[in-house]
């Protein structure tokens, strides 16, 4: 069994999917991501648009395609180097394109948020790359070795970080003067931009139980078992 199945046999456990060993077989390259449902409906949309497709258990994401889960629901979207996004009710994303790196270092997934909330595990594993792009309708955020909870509606984002050392969480958002700044989060802080005024405060605990309400694991842990919000909290 590859790392990757091993990886979604570990989540389809810990979310008690039972009839679920593995995802429909398909040619498995380095750029190959899963999503799996947790809760509610969840589904995939090609590049192209059409129909949702529904996920039941869990499925490939190709480059490129949209992951969805709607109101009520939340999903795990497992990336080819092993990093964990966790997407709670009502979000939308889209996995790549991939950025350019050096030949001496592995491929970085763009991760493109449209809506709604998500929880970025970028802490590296054995297999796992350090650093994540989330790109949002307002700011370009990367989480280099740290966990962020992030909420976009398009006019408003949040950005929370759950286990960051300083500066391992970098936003550019847009500046009074219309260039552009990149602001470093530290542990416990939490960003608010609305595209034109940017503000860093603490985090505290009603942000976090929202982010819960949303159907987003608020854990510090790293890992897929870290990134499952239990049931009797989740989106029923």
């Amino acid at each position: 069994m590859t790392k990757r199945l091993r990886a979604l046999a570990l989540a389809a456990a810990s979310i008690s999917l039972l009839a679920i060993s593995a995802p429909p077989p398909v040619p498995i390259d380095a750029r190959t991501n899963a999503l799996i449902r947790v809760s509610g409906t969840v589904g995939i949309r090609s590049l192209g648009g059409g129909a949702l497709r529904p996920v039941g258990g869990a499925a490939w994401l190709l480059d490129d395609a949209f992951a969805e889960a709607d109101a009520h629901s939340s999903a795990l979207l497992v990336l080819f180097d092993d990093s964990v996004i966790g997407l709670g009710e009502a979000t939308e994303v889209q996995a790549g394109p991939y950025a350019a790196r050096p030949v001496d270092r592995p491929l970085e997934e763009i991760v493109l948020l449209l809506r709604g909330t998500i929880r970025a595990d970028a802490v590296p594993g054995s297999d796992r790359n350090d650093e994540l792009t989330v790109v949002t309708a307002i700011a370009s955020i990367v989480v280099s070795d740290a966990i962020a909870i992030i909420s976009s509606d398009g006019g408003g984002l949040k950005i929370a970080c759950l286990r960051c050392d300083s500066g391992s969480i970098r936003v550019t958002v847009p500046a009074p003067d219309f260039s552009r700044r990149t602001i470093a989060l530290s542990a416990d802080q939490m960003l608010t931009s609305d595209g034109h005024t940017t503000t860093v405060s603490p985090l505290t605990t009603s942000a976090l139980a929202a982010f819960s309400a949303a159907g987003v694991s608020t854990s510090t842990s790293s890992g897929i078992a870290a990134a499952i919000v239990p049931r009797s909290a989740s989106p029923s």
